[in-house]
């Protein structure tokens, strides 16, 4: 697939399969498509409103002909937030519809999740869990989110290990092969569909 680099930048997996379903979504436009073999058809669309991504701001880019030229202006406006966010991860399951939004880039990003309840319509929007830790998504399913742990969230991993795991755990890296978690969502009684 050979797509305007625009599309393409900030999201390395723009598909994702839901119910024997593909989707698409793109790091910079607010609408997911499913994917049929007579073409690509809205499904929905994120809204955040003022805070959000327009189709004005991506104006800018899409009037930059030199791709080298657009992406440099592109990362410079993520840095300093002149682009509010990318989406990263889209997915979604039988209880929500997901996104992970980066905002900034290098030490300074950081990972917004929106959560929008299916049932009900709530959104639930969060930097970190209760627990202070950070999601970075790599797998979203119906149970479960796999993350990457982030280096500085190690700490919080304290009252979930036993001594010796936790004791491996210090002992990692920085640059050492990642750090998976597993973030299983909470099923039945008053907490029903909350992590």
């Amino acid at each position: 697939m050979r797509n305007d680099r625009i599309w393409d930048m900030g999201s390395l997996n723009p598909f994702y399969e839901y119910h024997d379903n593909v989707y698409f979504a793109t790091a910079y436009q607010n609408t997911v498509y499913k994917l049929t073999k007579k073409g690509l058809y809205p499904v929905y669309c994120w809204d955040f409103g003022k805070d959000g991504i327009n189709d004005e701001m991506l104006q800018k880019y899409r009037l930059i002909e030199n791709e080298g030229k657009r992406n440099d202006e592109l990362i410079k406006d993520l840095s300093d937030g002149t682009l509010p966010f990318c989406m990263k991860f889209h997915r979604e399951n039988d209880l929500y519809y997901y996104v992970s939004l980066q905002k900034g880039l290098g030490t300074v990003n950081k990972h917004i999740n929106v959560f929008y309840r299916k049932q009900d319509g709530s959104t639930f929007v969060f930097e970190k869990l209760a627990e202070n830790l950070s999601i970075t998504p790599l797998l979203f399913t119906e149970d479960y989110i796999v993350s990457k742990l982030n280096f500085d969230d190690y700490t919080c991993l304290r009252p979930f290990l036993s001594e010796q795991d936790y004791s491996k755990l210090l002992s990692r890296e920085e640059d050492d092969n990642p750090c998976l978690v597993k973030f299983y969502f909470r099923k039945g009684g008053k907490n029903s569909g909350r992590m």
